[in-house]
């Protein structure tokens, strides 16, 4: 499998008969820095997919090596993961990155490697499409799961609550249960009463799940909201310290 046979099959999904529908959903202009290659995925104006810079203002910028932009390509690499590894960087607009899965998915049915454009070499198999781009948010509490994995048990002893994380911008709603099993983590209201709920931008979450951002100097400056047991709040630090020694 090619980065080439990928963006042909991208093109020719972007300019077939779904490629209207696509640009209604992700009405943007998406530009790859893939090793020393640029591609634009422009499903604002033109409606195709070809190597070259954008000669405006992208609405979105992703730059990843191209092995792993293959990995991703192939399921073999999570978005989340690479993100917080370093080895997906993303610039602008988020909510547009969240619906790249829909384009991939749309490569894939036109056919990756299939009458490939000149000078692209034959795929062997099309990929599965790649997870959407995980915001910051995302992907800090795609490593906080992966801490459960090994530190569960330690952590619910520690900590023996429920926490609700209320992200904005974009808006997603995250249960950490840590008082019961080994600890676990979902995307969902919890099901019965939260002892603490944290309300606080996708952003600022992972700058403070980073150690970037201090909880006090959050709190003071208005950036996080707590609800509930001040005490349990207290003892998040080392939740997210977890998180951040986990092995991704």
């Amino acid at each position: 499998m090619s980065i080439a046979a990928i963006f042909d099959a991208m093109n020719r999904a972007v300019s077939g008969p779904e490629g209207e529908a696509l640009a209604r959903k992700a009405k943007g202009v998406i530009v790859f820095k893939i090793d020393n290659s640029i591609y634009t995925a422009d499903l604002k104006t033109e409606r195709r997919v070809y190597q070259g810079e954008f000669k405006g203002k992208p609405d979105l910028v992703i730059i990843v090596k191209a092995s792993d932009f293959e990995a991703l390509a192939a399921g073999k690499l999570k978005a989340q993961s690479a993100f917080m590894r370093g080895k997906l960087k993303i610039k602008g607009n988020m909510g547009l990155a969240m619906k790249l899965g829909a384009v991939i998915e749309a490569a894939k049915k036109a056919g990756i490697g299939a009458a490939p454009a000149a000078g692209a070499a034959p795929a062997a198999a099309a990929p599965s499409a790649p997870a959407a781009a995980a915001s910051p948010g995302t992907a800090a509490l795609d490593a906080l799961e992966t801490a459960l994995k090994s530190q569960g048990p330690e952590l619910v002893k520690r900590v023996k609550g429920v926490v609700v994380f209320k992200l904005t911008k974009p808006d997603s709603t995250w249960t950490l249960d840590l008082k019961t099993g080994a600890g676990s983590l979902k995307q969902a209201e919890p099901t019965g009463r939260a002892d603490i709920t944290i309300t606080v931008s996708d952003a600022d979450f992972a700058a403070l799940a980073a150690g970037k951002l201090k909880p006090q100097a959050a709190f003071m400056r208005g950036k996080l909201k707590v609800k509930g047991n001040m005490g349990l709040a207290m003892k998040l630090g080392g939740v997210f310290e977890a998180a951040r020694s986990s092995k991704l």
